[in-house]
């Protein structure tokens, strides 16, 4: 009876060959989804952001490094936020930089609503920012959601200096372990712009 009518057709289902065949791979699709960590502290923002960028370039399954120039530019702020926005609502004619932009986008509201215990006003702006795009008629970009967080991490100028020297102060040779005291000078020097 009806046992052996759901027998057929799970194992018709099982088998399954053809399936298989019409399953392609996307090609140059991007990842169903970006991987991005909770907002940092401020001295861990470094490795963040260079976590961000790796996997922004990982889940656009390309061969090149187009995608990581193209999320690096969010830092870029020679360009001002006005061209920025135009600029890339140009560059989102390309189909894989606008399903790459809107996944960081979804994925960074989803930060800001749930993971911005480290700096809640961060996250509010960001929230406010959505608010603001939707009542215009658009979702913002995922490339202008980061040029906020880069914004907002980046330090003053004058305050640069203070940090310098206050981060250079705090370098210690200890146990006399000069290869952990080479790796923390190495970052040091990593995070000085040149």
């Amino acid at each position: 009876g009806s046992d052996s009518s759901s027998e057929d057709s799970s194992s018709s289902s099982s088998s399954g060959g053809s399936k298989k065949k019409k399953k392609k791979k996307r090609g140059k699709s991007p990842s169903d989804e970006v991987r991005i960590g909770a907002f940092p502290k401020s001295e861990e923002f470094r490795g963040w952001k260079n976590t961000t960028y790796s996997n922004v370039d990982s889940a656009a399954r390309r061969k090149d490094n187009k995608a990581l120039k193209w999320i690096q530019k969010c830092e870029d702020f020679t360009i001002d936020d006005d061209d920025f926005l135009v600029q890339d609502e140009l560059e989102n004619r390309s189909r894989y930089k606008a399903l790459l932009n809107k996944r960081i986008s979804v994925k960074l509201q989803q930060i800001a609503q749930t993971q911005s215990q480290n700096v809640p006003l961060l996250g509010a702006r960001i929230l406010q920012r959505t608010e603001a795009a939707l009542k215009e008629g658009r979702t913002p970009g995922g490339r202008e959601l980061l040029r906020m967080v880069m914004r907002y991490y980046t330090p003053h100028a004058q305050m640069v200096e203070y940090y310098r020297l206050t981060d250079v102060q705090q370098l210690k040779l200890v146990d006399n372990n000069l290869e952990a005291f080479q790796v923390a000078w190495y970052k040091w020097l990593a995070g000085l712009k040149e």
